[in-house]
């Protein structure tokens, strides 16, 4: 055990290439759910959740604050710092220079390359992004673990954690207009997964409710 795992548990990783490729430019609405921003006076990358619903007065600007930030995190939202990249004295082994910092991101993959020398890399900067790079290894880029979450639990319209009344009233917005209130979870909230969020669902939620 390390300090890390015993403040973070265990279970963290490196997103492969495919992961990362996923989640730029494959997921549904994927050139949506991303965006270039300036939080508290550094440049970096904007992700959201696949299901992502801004909160009431709440907007992705191209600069927030840290605070402004710190709502939108509360959503799911992540930023990725553009941290730049190191390049590294081989004879040395020494940091010989820092590159592009707050202009480039680049964060490593965990998929090697073809190269022995490289490995795939996930770089961007204010005009694109590039999900798999093939890069240098003596090339320091940055690390951002990840971890898997459990499924959702059937009914958890809010993604709380907790199947309650609450639940019923998220449904049933949902079902009358199309609303999507904060955290709103539509793999969750279709209980009986038929792949629609119908009566039938907030029926199986009064029934979690009510069994003992």
């Amino acid at each position: 055990r390390d300090a890390f795992t015993d403040i973070y548990g265990f279970g963290w990783s490196t997103m492969t290439k495919d992961e990362w490729t996923y989640l730029l430019s494959e997921r549904e609405n994927a050139a949506t759910l991303k965006s270039f921003a300036t939080v508290n006076g550094v440049k970096g990358l904007v992700l959201l959740p696949d299901e992502w619903n801004a909160p009431d007065g709440v907007i992705i600007s191209e600069e927030m604050t840290a605070e402004q930030w710190a709502t939108i995190e509360k959503t799911g939202a992540v930023f990725l710092p553009a941290a730049g990249t190191l390049t590294v004295n081989m004879d040395s082994k020494t940091v010989a220079t820092v590159n592009d910092v707050n202009v480039v991101g680049s964060y490593w993959s965990s998929t090697p390359s073809e190269t022995d020398v490289n490995a795939f890399s996930m770089t961007f900067t204010e005009s694109e992004v590039e999900p798999a790079v093939d890069t240098y290894r003596r090339i320091g880029s940055a690390v951002r673990l990840v971890k898997a979450l459990p499924e959702p639990v059937k009914g958890d319209a809010n993604n709380d954690g907790v199947v309650n009344a609450v639940d019923i009233v998220y449904g049933v917005a949902f079902l009358k207009d199309g609303t999507k209130l904060p955290n709103f979870s539509e793999k969750a909230a279709d209980a009986d997964g038929n792949g629609t969020v119908d009566a039938n669902d907030i029926q199986f939620i009064k029934e979690i409710i009510m069994t003992p």
